[in-house]
């Protein structure tokens, strides 16, 4: 789980220009994200071993690219 929380400062550190802190993420993740994205089958997520793991799905990766794609035309 810190790998991700870790990824996360930085993304928001870009976008932002500020990094939040590591306890609000990881509170964030631990009780609001981390079980809605399990509850959709889109995480394995175990609060007591603090891991996380994406599930790859055909739908969010079609998704993706999608995006990636309309990106790279702006």
């Amino acid at each position: 789980m810190h790998h991700v929380i870790s990824h996360l400062r930085e993304i928001e550190q870009d976008r932002t220009g500020e990094a939040p802190g590591t306890d609000h993420l990881q509170s964030v993740l631990i009780h609001v994200h981390g079980p809605k994205l399990d509850a959709v089958d889109l995480v394995t997520y175990d609060v007591g071993e603090q891991y996380v793991e994406y599930v790859p799905n055909e739908q969010v990766e079609t998704a993706l690219e999608h995006i990636d794609r309309m990106e790279d035309q702006w």
